[in-house]
């Protein structure tokens, strides 16, 4: 009969196996592919390599769109108009174009308005004419809208009749 080993003795045969394995992997130098065959290897070198081709692409991509967005962020950004971009040429108008009258005598922008509108200008005193105004004229709005503006200033007020703009003094008893 065979002798029974006791449990003792059993576990000391596997600790002492596990010890012979342990020495046996810290002795080799070679890495767990040894064990692979030479298909494996390959295919785990071209997987290596497939990784670290898309990790490339990956920050590629990411450096792109942030050098794109930095540059759509930095063109959005408002950008101060200046008034001289504005202003158009005082003899012709263009249909989307807009007008700046700064300081400029209240005959002389009649004369442009009336012009374009294809209205003459009168004036119930002469010194009324030589008020400057500041004031904006859009040229496709309508005549009512810039005429209704000029009546916000105080001590003269315009009208439109038939095909006249008549230019009146306008006493403190007539504001509206």
């Amino acid at each position: 009969m065979e002798k029974r080993k006791t449990d003792e003795q059993l576990w000391a045969e596997a600790l002492g196996v596990f010890e012979d394995n342990k020495r046996a992997i810290a002795s080799s130098s070679q890495d767990a592919t040894k064990f692979l065959s030479p298909h494996a290897r390959k295919t785990l070198w071209i997987s290596r390599i497939a990784a670290v081709v898309a990790i490339v692409l990956l920050i590629g991509g990411l450096s792109w769109a942030a050098v794109r967005l930095a540059r759509m962020e930095k063109s959005a950004q408002p950008r101060p108009v200046s008034l001289d971009s504005v202003i158009v040429d005082k003899t012709e108008a263009s249909k989307d174009s807009v007008r700046l009258f700064s300081g400029d005598r209240l005959d002389s922008v009649l004369q442009i308005v009336g012009q374009h509108y294809s209205r003459s200008v009168c004036f119930q005193d002469d010194s009324l004419g030589s008020i400057r105004v500041l004031a904006r004229w859009h040229v496709s709005q309508p005549l009512e809208t810039f005429v209704s503006m000029l009546n916000d200033f105080e001590g003269f007020s315009v009208s439109d009749e038939r095909d006249t703009l008549f230019v009146m003094i306008r006493d403190e008893e007539d504001k509206q």
